[in-house]
């Protein structure tokens, strides 16, 4: 994550599971493609960053916590976490739990005011998530 240290603008997907999730390689995959169609993209809203933690909770281990949309001031940046349905992630497929998170990724952004993420920048962020998602299921599909 040394290359997001040092953008302009940081975008983390960072999931927030129990252990039978099995969703970090999909996720990190997803916000690497992410981060990389930023090279000829520029933003102007007034946040530094976005952490998105979609929430993949077995509630036989754990409760899951509410969903949360929150401005970070130290960092000038946003969090929102959202929860995804644990059963229908457990019983879908890889393209499907693809769709599931870009979903949830996509839900995410458009829960952050437009006072801290600019209108134009949330289609760019969607367009930008449109594009990857296809790109992985194509590479999922192979």
């Amino acid at each position: 994550m040394g290359r997001q240290s040092e953008a302009p603008f940081q975008f983390l997907v960072r999931p927030i599971t129990t252990v039978n999730a099995g969703s970090k390689n999909l996720s990190w995959t997803f916000e690497a493609e992410v981060f990389s169609s930023f090279s000829d993209v520029t933003f102007s809203s007034p946040i530094s960053g976005i952490l998105l933690l979609p929430k993949i909770i077995d509630s036989s281990i754990a409760s899951p916590t509410p969903d949360y949309v929150g401005y970070r001031k130290a960092d000038n940046s946003m969090t929102v976490g959202i929860k995804i349905d644990f059963g229908l992630w457990d019983r879908s497929s890889e393209l499907e739990r693809l769709g599931l998170l870009a979903d949830n990724i996509r839900c995410s952004l458009d829960k952050i005011k437009s006072r801290y993420l600019v209108d134009a920048d949330r289609e760019k962020l969607h367009q930008i998530i449109d594009r990857v998602q296809a790109r992985l299921a194509s590479q999922i599909q192979g």
